[in-house]
This record gives C-alpha cells, sequence and structure tokens, in this order.
C-alpha cells in the first residue's frame, strides 16, 4: 500500500446520518464532463431515507493526489437524509433503489486528459484575449 486506504462507505452528515448504514453502495464511472470523473452512486434504502450527496474518493498509485488511481481503492462518502415516508425515525419494511441527487465529481481522479483539455482551453482563451487588445490598441 503507498498511502492509508479509503474508507469504502462513510456517512459525512444529514439528518438521517445515524438512524440507518446501508449495508452496500454501488457506484459506476458515468465518464467525464471534461474535468472530472462522474459517478453514479446506488443502494438499496428504505423508503424512509435518501442519499443527499455522493463523493467518491480513490486512492492514487503513486502518492495522494496522483491522478492515477489503484484499482479497487475507491470509497464513497454521502450524506443520509429523511424522504419524509414513513415518518421521523421509523424505518419501513419496503426497499427501493435510492440514486444520488445528479452526478458528484470526485476529489482525487482527475485523468492525464482533463488537464490537457483545461490546459487548451487557458491557452485558448488567452489567445483570444490577446487578440482583442492588439486591436484595440
Amino acid at each position: 500500500r503507498r498511502s492509508s486506504p479509503v474508507p469504502q462507505m462513510t456517512c459525512v452528515g444529514g439528518g438521517a446520518c445515524h438512524e440507518f448504514t446501508p449495508s452496500r453502495m454501488q457506484c459506476h464511472n458515468r465518464g467525464s464532463d471534461g474535468f472530472d470523473t462522474q459517478w453514479e452512486c446506488k443502494a438499496d434504502l428504505p423508503a424512509a431515507y435518501r442519499f443527499g450527496e455522493t463523493t467518491v474518493l480513490c486512492e492514487g498509485y503513486e502518492y495522494p493526489e496522483d491522478p492515477y488511481v489503484l484499482r479497487g481503492s475507491c470509497g464513497v462518502e454521502y450524506t443520509l437524509q429523511y424522504t419524509g415516508n414513513g415518518g421521523h425515525r421509523q424505518h419501513s419494511g419496503g426497499y427501493s433503489n435510492s440514486y444520488n441527487n445528479g452526478y458528484q465529481q470526485p476529489r482525487r481522479s482527475r485523468t492525464a486528459s482533463s488537464w490537457m483539455e483545461s490546459l487548451f482551453s487557458v491557452v485558448f482563451f488567452a489567445f483570444i484575449f490577446y487578440i482583442i487588445a492588439k486591436a484595440c490598441c
């Protein structure tokens, strides 16, 4: 192990964080928005609960902020909210799939290509600014 392991599932807030813990959660890489990996996470939750936010964290291959991640090293931080179905602090018998609200960006899984895209954008806009400044003066 090159650095300390990332916890697999950690509840980091929300009104129901200490009331229920999912037995498992599955997150899928749904591609990139050009800057970061986009993740979709789901779990079987009682009707009384839903995810607020989910954030996928991955262990770097060589060092903590390495854009290349160590295979099998990702974990998820999430907030757990009450839905209003089933009442406060009451567990419901029925389970259903629950998805996170939109895609969440990971903190440590930038790819080399996303850095190149960002660099290209900065250079492009600097060039446009230079042309405009040259035309005005």
